[in-house]
């Protein structure tokens, strides 16, 4: 998500255009991620970060933050993303005594998660202007789920 995403909402008669103004700059962006796990409609592991997310950053957030909410036996299950590094991955989960189960190529509406991430942006793009920035908005969303 990106710090200025605030829809502006505005009235005019009908036939007729509503101008509204949406900061163009990307330089003033603010990038925030989330990322989690998903057991059982459940948020296993959320962490929120500024930046992107990249195979370190990855492979830091399983071992420290969602290996530990696994259970033995449990499956993970990884989309296509090129962060992804699936060799070290499924090495992490095999000593875990967790699984891995790989979704075929470009396969969104297969991932949960993925559906899971809609209501959550949204409910964020509402509350943002409420709050005083991303981040705070992302947290207070995070909880109520």
């Amino acid at each position: 998500m990106d710090s200025d995403e605030i829809y502006p909402y505005g009235w005019a008669p009908k036939g007729k255009r509503c101008e509204a103004q949406k900061q163009g700059n990307r330089s003033t962006r603010e990038r925030i991620n989330l990322v989690a796990g998903l057991k059982q409609d459940a948020l296993l592991a959320p962490v929120i970060f500024s930046g992107y997310c990249d195979g370190n950053f990855f492979l830091q957030w399983l071992k420290a933050a969602l290996i530990p909410e696994l259970a033995k036996g449990d499956a993970v299950i990884l989309d296509n993303a090129p962060f992804h590094p699936v060799d070290t991955i499924a090495e992490l989960l095999q000593n875990a005594e967790c699984n891995i189960l790989l979704l075929p190529r470009y396969s969104p509406r297969d991932n949960k998660i993925e559906h899971r991430w809609f209501p959550i942006k949204n409910a964020t793009r509402k509350i943002l202007s409420t709050y005083t920035d991303i981040t705070a908005a992302l947290h207070a969303v995070i909880i109520a789920n």
